[in-house]
């Protein structure tokens, strides 16, 4: 049991961190295509929680059906 619960510790922190540069990169994107500095936030903020959203559900199937 303590071993699942270090493996899902470790997923989550891949998963946080996927979703972090996925919300740089909308952020970025957005700012270059010319956006101003705000909603390029939100588009980013948004970007980070559908991937951390999607990431999540993800991990759950494939944890779900390896046992």
């Amino acid at each position: 049991m303590r071993e699942n619960s270090a493996l899902r510790a470790v997923w989550l922190a891949i998963i946080i961190v996927v979703s972090i540069v996925a919300g740089i990169a909308a952020a970025l994107l957005s700012v270059a295509g010319g956006m101003e500095i705000p909603p390029a936030i939100l588009a980013g903020a948004a970007a980070f929680a559908g991937a951390t959203v999607l990431l999540l559900q993800v991990a759950r199937f494939a944890m779900n059906h390896a046992e």
